[in-house]
């Protein structure tokens, strides 16, 4: 009777935990942050353009894969993931954004599935639940429209479903586990460097040696399919870009700056010290290790910038106490050490998961682009659950002065929660809102309501179409094939887009006296035109200028 209590309390924090976790990331979702940022825009429109018609923005029939913009080839399926959820709760902000904040909730449950198998108590467990339930780098990334999100949630469940194949031999537990890795490869691309990787240390989970074929097997498979994918040009495509694998104009410049400091005459030791080898070696060396630094995980986060939030890390400070503590304690007396925590049985598999952190740093170290990356490296900050919980559970029977450390440290975590969702919920709204774009989604709502009261509007590209399209609600399939590169539209409606930040100042526009041109707020206005009003960011500074005429102006 005692343990089926027992069982349903714990049952009833799981589902708390769980709770608190579908709330931080669905609170006010539509609205905070405010606007959509451009990838934000792309998802839902895309996703539900193509739902709709058949075909996506550029006539392509039903692309499974990716969506193709001109070079750039991000995965299709979180896009259908947006698209599907406006069917469900409307043409909002709200449903583009649903999807992936739920997919964030729901890793709450492999993340405790995980810790019940890992863990000798199963409060462990529930203690790494709530602190991903928490964690900044996972909620404000949920509330983002980060796909990665998605693709963590996968691992994880991935993760569980190979361990219980690991412990049952059922070929079921590893079908279910091979086609979650497979999904991966089309939900964020970082995954097909870290997959076959994963896999290849699976191979040392087992000592029988019919099992450790079938991960070589799937070890070999997963190599194949990374490397054809990679050959491929949407495979290849985000990689030319961002990798420092192509050598791209940063690491010429470093190498050819090393080679004229060597001095005329020198050219063997330039070679010798300045090849391509070692320049990339160094270079991804230091960018591995920048994504241990205290300032990225702890106070300052890291880029693209519109995932910033001031004066927060992607971290707790604690957390960071938690390793100082457990390094402490281990240095003292023999008594002082806590008794096992983990489930001896299953160390190998704790193991995979800490070899799982270290290498899901690769792909983000091969890049050069928004370093340090915060998007690429979701996988790591989930990770690194399992060792802060470890580090908790060992400081459970560590006293101060009959005080519990652990409860401390707790009490700690909580505060710089709290911390953490007031700046996030007060003041993430005006913290680089240039950088989230923001002022596009104030002046798409303007023209949905207003552009009929102008016989025509001029405005630049940068005000990105898709705004107006989507709150609009114009999901026309007569607009495929009109889309030019990074989805630009000439027209549509009244709405007419010019090539340039300063529309009222180019020989491209022939405006009335019933017209209307919009130009971005660093513009100057031009003598002949007069302000009637203007699109403010959420943080007050200028970003359009809404424009007519002074007087009629005459044209050759």
């Amino acid at each position: 009777m005692i343990n089926k209590l027992q069982q349903r309390w714990k049952l009833a924090l799981l589902a708390a935990i769980f709770l608190l976790a579908i709330i931080l990331r669905l609170y006010n979702l539509g609205i905070l942050p405010y606007g959509l940022h451009e990838d934000e825009m792309m998802n839902g429109y895309v996703g539900r353009f193509t739902l709709l018609n058949g075909k996506d923005l550029y006539g392509n029939r039903w692309p499974l894969l990716y969506f193709n913009n001109f070079g750039d080839y991000p995965p299709i399926i979180p896009m259908y993931l947006s698209g599907i959820s406006t069917f469900i709760f409307g043409v909002t902000p709200f449903a583009v954004r649903f999807p992936i904040a739920a997919a964030g909730a729901i890793a709450i449950i492999p993340m405790y599935l995980l810790g019940k198998m890992l863990f000798k108590k199963e409060r462990y467990a529930l203690a790494g639940a709530f602190f991903l339930a928490i964690l900044p780098w996972h909620i404000l990334l949920s509330r983002a429209t980060a796909e990665n999100v998605t693709a963590v949630t996968a691992h994880l469940f991935s993760m569980y479903f190979l361990f219980q194949y690991l412990e049952t031999k059922k070929l079921k537990y590893l079908s279910v586990s091979t086609i979650l890795l497979i999904a991966k490869y089309f939900l964020y691309a970082t995954f097909r460097v870290t997959i076959p990787l994963t896999m290849f240390a699976a191979i040392f989970l087992d000592k029988g040696k019919k099992w450790r074929t079938i991960f070589i097997i799937l070890t070999i498979f997963f190599t194949l399919v990374t490397l054809l994918i990679g050959k491929t040009p949407w495979g290849e495509g985000r990689f030319k870009q961002t990798s420092i694998l192509y050598f791209n104009d940063t690491l010429k410049g470093r190498i050819s700056l090393l080679d004229t400091q060597e001095g005329p005459g020198h050219t063997l030791m330039a070679n010798i010290f300045h090849n391509k080898l070692v320049v990339f070696t160094r270079e991804f060396i230091r960018q591995y290790l920048s994504y241990y630094s205290p300032n990225f995980l702890f106070t300052d986060g890291g880029i693209p910038r519109r995932y910033l939030l001031s004066d927060t890390g992607l971290l707790y400070i604690s957390f960071f106490a938690f390793g100082v503590l457990a390094i402490f304690i281990s240095l003292g007396p023999k008594e002082n050490v806590p008794i096992e925590i983990l489930n001896q049985k299953r160390r190998k598999l704790f193991m995979f998961i800490l070899f799982t952190m270290l290498v899901s740093l690769i792909p983000a170290a091969m890049t050069l682009d928004d370093v340090p990356n915060v998007h690429r490296t979701i996988l790591f900050g989930v990770t690194l659950i399992f060792p802060i919980t470890l580090v908790f559970a060992y400081l459970e029977k560590i006293h101060w002065k009959k005080i519990s450390l652990q409860g401390i440290l707790l009490l700690a975590i909580t505060a710089e929660f709290v911390y953490f969702w007031h700046q996030y919920s007060v003041h993430v709204p005006q913290v680089e809102s240039i950088y989230r774009g923001d002022d596009r989604t104030t002046l798409a709502k303007y023209l949905v309501t207003h552009h009929n009261e102008f016989d025509i509007v001029y405005l630049p590209h940068d005000a990105k179409p898709l705004y107006y399209l989507f709150f609009s609600n114009n999901f026309s399939s007569n607009l495929a094939g009109q889309f030019g590169p990074n989805i630009a539209l000439d027209h549509v409606d009244n709405l007419v887009f010019i090539g340039d930040n300063c529309p009222s100042g180019t020989a491209q526009i022939h405006p009335t006296a019933k017209s209307l041109v919009i130009d971005r707020g660093e513009c100057k206005i031009p003598g002949d035109f007069f302000q009637v009003d203007q699109v403010m960011r959420i943080d007050n500074t200028s970003s359009f200028h809404l424009l007519k005429l002074s007087a009629p102006k005459n044209f050759k």
